[in-house]
């Protein structure tokens, strides 16, 4: 677990003219860039993240929080970062997908996450891929980013190593069909576990550090792989005024293609076998859905939702 310096936290929250002592650091999760915690001072619950990589991305963070502040997208509230400390208000309530609600209640919140989205996609920024202090992206163009996957590990097998290069292949074929998009916004890592939830209403969109420039439909591309159908489909219902068209339809597969491409690596390197055999599922699903000139909205194979928790008896 990542410590946190307390000199270097006190000396973060006097300069955001925050004072008085913070309660005991209570962790909250640990993700793949940041370990997380609770803590409050003088009754303000805050977030305390400590990068466990090289890669800080506080600065980003904060200007990805004052815009979606200015657009009516709830987030938290950077208070300051100090090396590799960032320092934020914390949304009140519970992530979406340890929510436990019934599926119509399920539904009708990913409906408002997609809502939300929709917001956050009105934003324009410069450049694709991952954005900068001042929301430029490190990519001139799409096609420089979306054909460059991380390579896989030593250990994928060769049946792996040929399902990389056809996702590659059908991406350099339809190409020309994600050309002239503008780049907006995105979250960049959009699931239910960045969406905070309580009394039936979103609290907060979370998890900032994330953010890129590009086409809009990558976000819900992402989602749709990582989430159970229901989820996908309330989103779908809050973030689309029509459904998707044909082109529509193309463009969210073959961001689903290079999403799932580019897990692949990831799943062989962490040793993910059950989230390889699903994301290895999904991309063959895709391929053969686009070779037949068939793309669907929704991806024919996802996570399956979680069990319903009953409250106690009565």
């Amino acid at each position: 677990m990542t410590r946190v310096p307390d000199v270097e936290l006190t000396a973060v929250l006097a300069t955001a003219g925050v004072t008085g002592p913070h309660t005991a650091l209570v962790p909250l999760a640990a993700g793949e860039d940041n370990q997380v915690y609770a803590t409050a001072v003088a009754g303000r619950d805050l977030v305390v993240k400590a990068a466990r990589t090289s890669r800080v991305r506080s600065g980003v963070a904060a200007w990805a929080a004052v815009q979606l502040a200015a657009v009516g997208v709830p987030a938290p509230t950077v208070l300051g970062y100090r090396g590799r400390l960032l320092v934020e208000t914390r949304c009140p309530g519970n992530p979406l997908d340890q929510h436990h609600a019934d599926h119509a209640q399920s539904a009708e919140l990913a409906a408002q996450a997609g809502r939300l989205l929709r917001r956050i996609h009105t934003v324009p920024v410069r450049g694709y891929g991952r954005l900068d202090t001042v929301g430029v992206g490190l990519r001139p163009c799409l096609h420089s980013w979306l054909l460059q996957l991380p390579p896989l590990p030593t250990t994928a097998t060769a049946d792996m190593q040929a399902l990389r290069a056809q996702a590659l292949q059908a991406l350099r074929h339809h190409l020309p069909l994600l050309a002239g998009v503008p780049a907006v916004l995105l979250h960049g890592d959009w699931t239910a576990r960045h969406v905070i939830v309580k009394d039936g209403r979103i609290s907060g969109v979370v998890d900032l550090e994330s953010v890129r420039g590009g086409d809009p439909l990558a976000d819900l591309a992402g989602w749709s792989l990582q989430e159970p159908a229901e989820l996908t489909h309330g989103l779908y219902t809050g973030y689309f005024t029509t459904a998707p068209d044909p082109p529509t339809r193309m463009r969210l597969a073959l961001y689903r293609v290079r999403i799932a491409a580019a897990m692949l690596a990831q799943h062989v390197a962490k040793a993910e076998p059950t989230q390889l055999t699903l994301r290895t599922a999904q991309l063959q699903a895709d391929l053969a859905d686009l070779s037949c000139q068939q793309p669907a909205a929704h991806p024919r194979i996802t996570p399956p939702p979680p069990p319903i928790q009953e409250g106690p008896p009565c």
